[in-house]
């Protein structure tokens, strides 16, 4: 700059007209130039920034929607042990078969579960950081996973009333509450969703001393009904929740190819 001070003087001096205009013009595309580059200098150092980020933050959600899938996936296996109970149940009811109390008070134990998918949710839109994901497609259906969810939500919920208002309702009527909680700690299936099983070592509640007419309770048609209800609710929610199961793995393919 002290150079090009000393040339502007002389021109300047030199009354040289021409030649200082040409000097100006020059002078003048040398700063431009020198702005350009250092904006793209900048630009360049924030997008590395951005996908240094970008990175983080692809880790964490490859992390969290393993974890999603692993709960959905212990979520069905539920519904299926309730699937299953219930059309054993209603096979002893349509067949009058002479079951041991035991086996239906097991059956009716593997009902007493509220699978309830409470999945890690991402904030990215919430705190702005969804437009550091570079790759469209993976942007949208993580801005979409909220809708997703909601509709196993719905279905979820539909069975929790029907569980707690309506089906342990008429077991404690019926008599086979006792009976039924006892078995349900006794399974291993119905613990699937404990992280740790030894929680449960000792745990006994005890069967009934009762002379319970069991026969009777399966007679019951209102018992027939909701043990018929808990297939529809829970099939449903399954074939909701493997629909939700094919999105996350679609999540997780698509993380995976944009992690370096």
């Amino acid at each position: 700059m002290r150079l090009f001070r000393a040339i502007r003087s002389q021109l300047m001096g030199n009354e040289r007209t021409h030649r200082y205009l040409f000097y100006a013009l020059g002078e003048i595309i040398l700063i431009v130039l020198g702005i350009l580059i250092a904006l793209n200098i900048n630009n360049w150092n924030e997008e590395r920034k951005n996908r240094i980020r970008e990175q983080v933050i692809l880790r964490q959600l490859l992390e969290d929607y393993t974890a999603n899938l692993d709960q959905l996936n212990t979520k069905i296996a539920q519904r299926n042990i309730i699937i299953r109970s219930a059309l054993n149940l209603l096979d002893i009811i349509d067949n009058d078969d002479n079951v041991p109390r035991d086996t239906i008070a097991l059956l009716l134990g593997s009902l007493l579960s509220d699978p309830t998918f409470d999945p890690i949710v991402n904030d990215l839109a919430a705190t702005g950081n969804l437009v550091l994901i570079s790759n469209d497609t993976l942007q949208r259906v993580l801005s979409n996973w909220t809708s997703d969810v909601l509709q196993v939500k719905e279905l979820e919920d539909e069975w929790r009333h029907v569980y707690r208002h309506i089906l342990l309702p008429k077991l404690f009527k019926l008599g086979v509450g006792r009976d039924a909680d006892h078995a349900f700690w006794l399974s291993s299936d119905n613990l699937i969703f404990l992280l740790d099983h030894e929680v449960v070592e000792g745990l006994t509640i005890g069967p009934s001393m009762k002379n319970i007419a069991y026969q009777n309770a399966l007679n019951d048609p209102e018992l027939e009904g909701i043990i018929a209800h808990s297939i529809a609710v829970n099939q449903v929610c399954n074939l909701d929740s493997e629909t939700l199961r094919e999105r996350i793995r679609y999540i997780l393919d698509l993380i995976k190819r944009e992690i370096q």
